[in-house]
């Protein structure tokens, strides 16, 4: 019943009922059953107050209005691969079933073409062939001493070139992974030796707990157990979990590691604090069962890095500050070296030098050796072309994930004259995604990234997290009503299949303990909210102030008092006519809180909260 009320909310579709006139008797039927779903809807089942005949009223009352945006969809995986067929042959083999777990590179299945597997290991051969008539044509005395010392001699030049080339790159300090610098133990001008330190770095936003349990204790620990963490520098309690339980002890003390991630992230907290740590075997509030184990610990960085210097030199370019946030790879500090430079320079000339001497000792005649290396080329290309013709006969997973179907088996003929025919399917359910309609008139309410949540029909006691990842700029317009479709990312869950319907919830605003009425009630015309107030048993109108809409409640800021009756419907018999709160309509349909259509889909239009005091209906 309720989904009729939603229904005539919408002023687009109102307007499709807008010619009942002439269908009387349908039009009357809905109006009892709207008449009668009003009722229910405010009343949550209870005895009204008073009653006037004709009149459906409710009481102001203060409560919370919560703004969301809901759409319905199906699940799909974030990552879909459908194998197919690149060359004919029977399948011999089939790895897996239908739901096997499977990682990146893992066999799927085999086919059998003995024609492909003789061509791929004839074009192999003749490569082989190809290159050796190459290399023989390139190293004419191969035995030679003094060819072997002058290739031994490049090679030895080359090993010292990437030697130096190291060397001079490690005058540039770069950040090893993503984080903040938190110290520079050098200065600009500053002269530095081997093995001195030079800047230390971490992710100084990701910092854990290291706790000391006794081994009595640890058995009851396990990943994931609440945590209070007492930071005795900061004089705080923080929240986190169980991240990891060490599988051995200190032999000594008999103390056992437990890492605790925060779940409080807390700009002041500093590595090497310490803590004292209390981890929840059982905790249960509401019925006040509790069970923990407690111990000492400290705070660390969850990564950091001291940064040594690998070559001596002189500082001459700091690039970040202290504190400063920097990505993988970049450089944070410069060191000038001019000798090493001038030797880099040097083993450069020795190599090409070197290379020089190779080529002259060894100088067949050129047109034969491009002659040869253009069959090596050729034979090269039938070799690769013949190899990816064998490879695909082993076909494999080409990602972590599950196969989702299978659509052959073993024994089983392909053609080779229909290629591309599906064998298996395999897909990714670490991250679903999900796809759902947003009305026009709450698309720019929403921005990427925005956080929902997620129920599962097939999962009734799971709420998953999503994030939108996608908002369409083309809009699909059905019934002069435009809907943009809007892409989530969904975290995994245990159980969650492709195509399963979902319902996503996207939180806007939310108020508490404010004057509200039922969104029925007010009528708004070019900017001016009215409502009829009871006096007497009398209908009045008067003017209000409203704030937060949804299609059920609107919030009053001024114009009314808590307790105030207010109109909600009156039905007439005078043709067939509804009037909703005060205000006639020509057929079935609310006005509203706003003669336009209330957009969107909001938590308490599905979450049917029972009021605080029950409306009246005169």
């Amino acid at each position: 019943m309720e989904g009729e009320i939603s229904l005539m909310r919408n002023s687009k579709l109102a307007r499709f009922f807008s010619n009942w006139t002439a269908k009387k008797i349908t039009v009357t039927i809905i109006t009892i059953l709207i008449i009668f779903a009003l009722f229910i809807r405010i009343n949550n089942g209870q005895k009204p107050a008073s009653t006037t005949a004709g009149i459906l009223t409710s009481t102001v009352q203060r409560g919370t209005i919560e703004q969301t945006i809901q759409g319905t969809g199906t699940l799909r995986p974030s990552e879909r691969f459908v194998l197919k067929s690149k060359a004919g042959g029977r399948v011999e083999e089939v790895f897996v079933n239908e739901g096997s777990q499977v990682k990146a590179g893992d066999p799927i299945l085999r086919i059998n073409n003995e024609l492909i597997a003789s061509q791929s290991k004839q074009a192999t051969i003749q490569w082989e062939l190809a290159q050796k008539d190459l290399n023989e044509l390139l190293e004419p005395n191969i035995s030679s001493p003094t060819i072997r010392a002058a290739q031994l001699k490049v090679e030895q030049y080359q090993i010292a070139l990437n030697k130096k080339e190291e060397e001079v790159e490690s005058l540039t300090f770069k950040a090893p992974f993503d984080g903040t610098i938190l110290s520079h133990e050098l200065s600009i001008g500053q002269k530095v030796n081997i093995g001195q330190k030079a800047v230390k770095f971490a992710t100084s936003n990701e910092v854990e707990v290291v706790a000391q349990l006794d081994d009595k204790d640890i058995i009851s620990i396990a990943p994931g157990m609440e945590a209070d963490i007492y930071v005795k520098g900061i004089g705080q309690n923080l929240k986190g979990k169980v991240k990891e339980v060490a599988f051995t002890g200190d032999p000594t003390s008999g103390k056992f590691q437990v890492i605790l991630e925060l779940t409080q992230p807390n700009e002041a907290i500093r590595e090497g604090m310490q803590t004292y740590n209390t981890i929840f075997v059982v905790h249960d509030p509401e019925r006040e069962l509790f069970h923990y184990k407690q111990g000492p610990g400290y705070i660390r960085y969850a990564q950091s890095d001291e940064m040594l210097a690998e070559v001596s030199g002189t500082v001459v370019e700091i690039y970040h500050e202290q504190g400063a946030k920097v990505s993988k790879g970049e450089p944070l500090m410069l060191l000038s070296n001019p000798e090493l430079e001038r030797q880099l320079k040097e083993v450069r000339l020795q190599l090409e030098n070197a290379e020089d001497e190779l080529r002259q000792l060894i100088n067949p005649d050129d047109e034969v050796i491009k002659k040869q290396e253009l069959k090596v080329l050729q034979s090269y290309d039938s070799y690769l072309t013949a190899k990816d013709k064998h490879d695909s006969l082993f076909v494999i997973s080409p990602i972590d994930g599950v196969v989702v179907s299978l659509a052959v088996s073993p024994g089983e003929e392909l053609s080779s004259s229909s290629l591309e025919q599906e064998l298996a399917v395999v897909s990714s359910f670490t991250q679903t995604e999900m796809t759902i309609a947003v009305d026009e008139l709450d698309i720019n309410k929403i921005t990427m990234g925005q956080e929902a949540t997620i129920e599962v029909d097939a999962l009734p006691n799971k709420k998953l997290t999503g994030k939108i990842i996608g908002i369409a700029y083309e809009g699909t317009t059905i019934n002069e009503i435009t809907r943009y479709d809007v892409t989530l990312a969904v975290d995994y869950a245990e159980g969650i299949k492709g195509g399963m319907s979902a319902t996503a919830t996207i939180f806007l605003e939310k108020k508490e303990n404010v004057l509200r009425v039922p969104s029925e009630a007010v009528t708004t015309e070019n900017g001016q909210s009215t409502i009829q107030v009871m006096v007497d048993g009398v209908p009045q109108n008067r003017i209000i102030e409203v704030g937060l809409i949804t299609d059920r409640w609107v919030e009053v800021i001024s114009g009314l008092q808590e307790g105030e009756e207010v109109v909600v419907a009156i039905a007439e018999k005078r043709g067939i006519e509804i009037m909703f709160g005060g205000q006639e309509t020509d057929g079935p349909h609310s006005q509203g809180a706003n003669s336009s259509r209330n957009p969107g889909s909001n938590s308490d239009s599905l979450d049917r909260n029972m009021p605080p005091s029950p409306p009246n209906r005169d």
